[in-house]
């Protein structure tokens, strides 16, 4: 209650100063100059931040035990019956007890129905399984350790969560799942496994939701593409001449054309949001990561293929659930020495250029 009227009094405050604008700025014909009304829209979009901000700040607060609802009391005693020293955040939904032990500090989550969902507590590195060290250097060396958890969870997994920064821009970062043997499982919450031959491979039973655009659905000319995507993408890259639509396994419209005297490709939700835009190379014009990559694992390879797919910033806060990175696509295929057929391969690599998995194909079928 004290919040909300901190709240209302606040924006009070704004609606008066807001007069006081008016009646400043007001010209002597009794209409509103140039400059007032540029003022006002500066104060108005500095209100609405605000007013998000405020908004966004009250999805995450301190909460005294005693305002806790039954059912979270009861779903703690139920996980910790010794009842250990504690202090509670409500997030959203759900509830986080902060446990101070001697040697750590957990932190365990409830959801709103009392039921316990997991506990997770920092680690240090050197405690970690041994295999797990040596694999990140030797994978991640362009990123550093931010933080290593040990977690638990209701659904019974156990494992270690690492969380790798870049070292370049720390805005960039990438996480890391191992079993408690070391074995790495997920890569930014696709699952994975390590081939015999070291590389990190996506599960044959997850291929399909691995990245968008490896399955397509070829579409004649605009047919079945809704207006607003239509609309949009004239506004945004004027008239095309010529378009060849695809539907991507992620749902999206891809509409591949030439712009600017360069080959793009675009992809589009139902509602006429760009999500992306795709440009194409070959080896000579890729990252120096990629080609390097290429040289030393797939030296007598044939190139067939390189895209890069850059999400708008915008589109990916809007549909955070969707999880989607920017990144690399290369497909080749290689014929090593002695075997009959040849191998195809796509391999990802991150928005920097560091490996992030490779899908072994059995056939030559090429998706475009």
């Amino acid at each position: 209650m004290l919040k909300l009227g901190v709240i209302t009094i606040f924006f009070s405050g704004i609606v008066n100063f807001f007069s006081y604008l008016c009646k400043k700025f007001r010209c002597h014909d009794n209409r509103y100059s140039p400059r007032s009304i540029t003022v006002m829209k500066r104060f108005a979009f500095i209100g609405l931040l605000i007013g998000c901000f405020l908004q966004g700040s009250a999805q995450t607060r301190p909460i005294a035990e005693t305002e806790l609802p039954v059912a979270i009391f009861e779903g703690f005693e139920l996980a910790y019956p010794d009842l250990p020293q504690r202090t509670w955040e409500q997030r959203n939904t759900r509830f986080v007890a902060t446990i101070k032990y001697e040697d750590r500090t957990e932190l365990a989550t409830f959801l709103e129905t009392g039921e316990w969902a997991e506990t997770r507590y920092d680690v240090d590195r050197s405690t970690l399984p041994e295999s797990i060290n040596p694999f990140i250097n030797s994978r991640y060396n362009a990123y550093r350790i931010q933080s290593t958890q040990y977690v638990e969870e209701n659904s019974g997994g156990i494992y270690y969560e690492v969380l790798l920064v870049l070292r370049s821009n720390r805005n960039l970062s990438t996480e890391l799942i191992f079993d408690m043997g070391g074995d790495i499982q997920m890569v930014d919450g696709l699952p994975v496994y390590e081939s015999a031959d070291g590389h990190i491979v996506a599960k044959d039973d997850e291929n399909k939701r691995i990245k968008p655009g490896i399955q397509r659905e070829i579409i004649d000319e605009n047919k079945g593409i809704p207006e607003i995507v239509l609309t949009n993408l004239r506004r945004r890259y004027g008239a095309i001449d010529k378009i060849e639509w695809t539907k991507t396994d992620l749902g999206f419209h891809r509409g591949a054309f030439r712009f600017r005297d360069v080959n793009i490709a675009t992809e589009w939700d139902d509602e006429g949001n760009q999500a992306s835009v795709i440009t194409f190379f070959n080896k000579r014009n890729a990252t120096h990561l990629i080609q390097k990559f290429l040289d030393d694992n797939y030296p007598r390879a044939r190139f067939i293929s390189g895209e890069r797919v850059v999400y708008e910033t915008r589109f990916t806060r809007m549909f955070p659930d969707l999880g989607l990175r920017s990144y690399f696509i290369v497909e080749i295929s290689d014929r090593p020495r002695g075997a009959r057929e040849t191998i195809f391969y796509t391999i990802y690599f991150d928005q920097t250029g560091q490996l992030d998995m490779i899908v072994q194909k059995e056939d030559s079928t090429q998706t475009e």
